[in-house]
C-alpha cells in the first residue's frame, strides 16, 4: 500500500517541493488499518533521520509535524 501511495505521488508530480512534508497526513493517518503501523513508522522514520539542521527543524515546526505527533 504505501509502495502504491508513493509511486502514484511521484507520478503525478513534475516536482517535489523539499519545503513541504507531502504525504505526511496520508501516511501517518492510514485509513488502512493492516498498514497503519508500517505507514506511520517508516514515515516518522523518514522524518527523524531526514533531519539535518536548523532549516530542516525550521519546517518541522513550521508545518506543526511535532504538534501531529502528539
Amino acid at each position: 500500500h504505501s509502495f502504491v501511495t508513493l509511486t502514484n505521488f511521484m507520478l503525478s508530480n513534475t516536482f517535489f517541493n523539499f519545503q513541504e512534508f507531502p504525504l505526511f497526513i496520508t501516511l501517518f493517518h492510514s485509513s488502512q488499518q493492516q498498514f497503519y503501523t508500517k505507514e506511520r513508522s517508516w514515515i516518522l522514520h523518514v522524518i527523524l533521520h531526514g533531519l539535518d539542521g536548523v532549516l530542516d527543524a525550521k519546517i518541522v515546526q513550521k508545518k506543526r509535524i511535532l504538534e501531529t505527533l502528539m
